[in-house]
């Protein structure tokens, strides 16, 4: 169980809380108050009113306002006392209002850039803050997230290959799945319209797997045309093909499962189906 702030619970802690705001030492505010100075500090780091922090945020604003006002108008009138005196052809006067214009410029220049380093301490430790938050957040997530953002986190930054698989292997086959819609009068024991030819690449290595020999297959050279013009002639009813010198069956089977292979569909040409059935 954690120890419980003594401030938090002291009669005084708005008093406490003001005289912290007010950016007295945590040693006097100690000594006033009773209570130790560590216990001061910690308060002040961790459990300060953030309602009071917010008013003294406003308030702190509204005086630099007024005092940068205050500088505006000290430059605005040195300026009219150097044109008057340049007028007047008063060189002291000018000279002294040259020095006091110096000045306000070299105040307003060191207030820039004491105002710039305030502004990147406040990033730096905003950004600390979101760096503990995160941290904090990261903690809670359990064993198995966590090993698997830093695998990720080293597949990012270059320290496990980035083909080295994470996940199970479904997830990488959901992403490997693909469709293949071809119009089923390309395929011979279909109607016509359009029909999905593979749903996954494992269905269609299954499906040339099933063609027999078709590793092997090399298509051979086209052999010299012919005088005599190819003909296909149907008999019926068995079906039969019969094919010209020029295409032996034989030889537009192997050619057909070649394309297959080559192309992912059925030839379009006729003669290279039939031979395939």
């Amino acid at each position: 169980m954690g120890m419980t702030c003594t401030i938090c619970s002291h009669e005084q802690r708005l008093e406490i809380d003001r005289a912290i705001v007010q950016g007295q030492s945590y040693t006097k505010i100690a000594n006033d108050f009773g209570v130790g100075a560590q216990a001061v500090r910690s308060h002040a780091q961790n459990h300060l009113s953030r309602q009071l922090l917010k008013h003294t945020e406003i308030r702190e604003r509204i005086n630099s306002e007024r005092i940068l006002d205050e500088v505006e108008d000290i430059l605005s009138k040195a300026k009219r006392i150097l044109r008057d005196s340049e007028a007047d052809n008063q060189r002291g006067v000018a000279l002294n209002a040259i020095k006091e214009i110096r000045c306000t410029i070299e105040f307003l220049s060191k207030l820039a850039i004491t105002l710039h380093q305030i502004q990147n301490e406040d990033r730096a430790h905003d950004t600390h803050e979101e760096d503990l938050a995160r941290a904090e957040r990261i903690k809670q997530l359990p064993t198995c997230e966590l090993n698997l953002l830093g695998d990720l986190q080293a597949k990012i930054d270059g320290e496990l290959p980035l083909g080295k698989p994470l996940l199970p292997k479904e997830f990488y086959d959901a992403e490997d799945s693909s469709s293949l819609s071809i119009p089923n009068s390309e395929l011979p024991e279909d109607e016509g319209g359009v029909q999905t030819f593979t749903e996954r690449l494992e269905d269609f290595d299954e499906f040339l797997e099933g063609l027999e020999g078709l590793d092997a297959v090399e298509p051979e050279p086209e052999p010299e045309p012919d005088p005599t013009p190819t003909t296909m002639v149907r008999r019926r009813p068995t079906g039969k093909v019969t094919y010209g010198p020029g295409m032996p069956k034989a030889q537009a089977k192997r050619i057909a499962r070649q394309y297959i292979k080559e192309h992912g569909r059925w030839p379009s040409d006729p003669v290279l189906r039939e031979a395939l059935k």
